[in-house]
């Protein structure tokens, strides 16, 4: 699906620079506590060192957490609901997974697995116990992996899929501790025609998906969930050098465009289960349907900033960026990033539909998101989109409104409720000559 953007220039509040001692930022990854305080785990380039910086006392402070070796790459932060740090992260010069806290009091430092080659493309995140749930690559095998110490012991799987692959691993936990993992999948060594793939242990055993098999797909993936538990990925489209946004509806991915380029994607997702992408073209961007529609903006450009980007949302979902500048070698953050603003426009050229295809329960309901741009894709405010389901699909489902005028955001929604009976329809929107199509399909439970 490619829809509608508008590319502003509007800066952040505040970009500062962390640290610029040596060559420092690399695989930066950001968390913020309670009170908004930023922590940022990443990698000192000169020393081969793991370090970690925070504004907790009003002031940016950096600290040494790891120098045994050329260690840190790769790392990944989370903070728990003591405010906690938990790192996950490469030591280069023995091939291991490493883990780093201050649970104890005092920061500790824990090898989790040895086990050949293994802890690139590391994503750690925590479930409401505060046990540590990491993703990572084992390049020894081309396999992903899995570590937990949810049992008091660090424990670790392999998680299988039929070509292999594991890395640009992202990982997220749900509210019922199940997990969820993003990664780009090819077989050992071709890294011409890789997948999007997709692995959640919520049945009680890992279960992949393919999310996205076309093209060479699925490099710097990012994992968020909304709400109601479903998985929006941030990813690259190598074979088209774009960025894309992939969503989870009731088990149905749907892909959305975003932008003409964008690597080392980050995503977050808000209290309104709008989507914060932060990733790099030339510069530092960020992408927000926050307003309805997809809109990006640069947020630093001065010199050749951005890689490494790590997103996180504070209290009032304003977002915050920590990332790399390659021309000096530092450690940047951006804080509380302005949003995008966008314009209207009069002739609708294009309509859209979100999601193309939607999977119901028998007398379950759920919202598509009708989109009607004009050139350059702004949205088309007061036009009227009608619904009509498919004759033969009348049987399965209903829509409602019939019809309704588009918002500000070019926007209309529809819910689409299913009736008692198992079955498939098609539910077309219309504005004038434009259409779009929805595909449902009514399962029983």
């Amino acid at each position: 699906v490619i829809p509608f953007f508008i590319i502003t220039n509007v800066h952040a509040t505040t970009i500062e620079t962390v640290d610029s001692n040596g060559d420092v930022g690399e695989y930066t990854s950001l968390a913020l506590d309670s009170s908004g305080n930023a922590h940022i785990s990443y990698w000192d380039g000169t020393n081969g060192d793991l370090k970690y910086a925070t504004n907790a006392s009003g002031s940016w402070v950096t600290a040494t957490i790891d120098s045994s070796g050329n260690v840190g790459q790769y790392t990944s932060i989370a903070l728990d609901s003591s405010g906690k740090i938990h790192i996950s992260y490469y030591d280069s010069t023995n091939g291991d997974l490493k883990y780093a806290t201050n649970v104890s009091g005092s920061l500790e430092t824990t090898t989790v697995d040895s086990t050949g080659n293994v802890g690139m493309y590391s994503s750690i995140a925590l479930d409401s116990l505060g046990d540590a749930h990491i993703s990572y690559y084992s390049a020894s095998n081309n396999f992903l992996k899995y570590a937990t110490n949810a049992t008091g012991l660090w424990v670790t799987s392999t998680i299988l899929y039929s070509t292999g692959g594991g890395e640009y691993t992202s990982i997220a936990v749900d509210d019922e501790d199940k997990v969820d993992i993003s990664y780009y999948s090819h077989s050992f060594g071709d890294y011409t025609n890789g997948d999007l793939v997709y692995a959640t242990n919520a049945t009680g055993s890992w279960v992949t998906t393919t999310v996205d098999s076309t093209g060479n797909v699925g490099m710097y993936s990012s994992i968020a969930l909304d709400s109601r538990g479903n998985a929006r990925i941030s990813y690259y489209d190598a074979s088209n050098d774009y960025l894309l946004c992939a969503y989870n509806s009731f088990g149905s991915w749907s892909e959305s465009w975003i932008d003409f380029s964008g690597k080392y994607t980050s995503i977050a997702v808000d209290k309104a289960d709008k989507v914060h992408i932060s990733y790099y073209y030339g510069d530092l961007v960020y992408a927000t349907n926050a307003t309805g529609s997809w809109l990006t903006t640069t947020v630093d450009s001065t010199g050749n900033v951005g890689m490494h980007t790590s997103i996180a949302l504070d209290s009032s979902d304003k977002a915050h960026i920590s990332y790399y500048d390659y021309t000096n070698g530092d450690l940047k953050y951006a804080a509380k990033v302005t949003q995008p603003t966008q314009t209207t426009c009069k002739d609708a050229t294009a309509i859209e539909a979100n999601p193309t295809k939607m999977t119901l329960n028998t007398k379950a309901r759920d919202t598509v998101t009708i989109t009607v741009t004009g050139e350059d894709g702004c949205p088309v405010e007061g036009d009227t989109v009608k619904a009509k389901v498919k004759e033969d699909g009348k049987q399965y489902v209903k829509v409602s409104p019939e019809k309704q005028k588009t918002d500000s955001n070019g926007q209309a929604v529809f819910t689409i409720k299913a009736k008692n009976k198992e079955g498939s329809a098609i539910v077309t929107f219309k504005d004038g000559s434009l259409s779009t199509q929805v595909t449902v399909t009514v399962t029983r439970i």
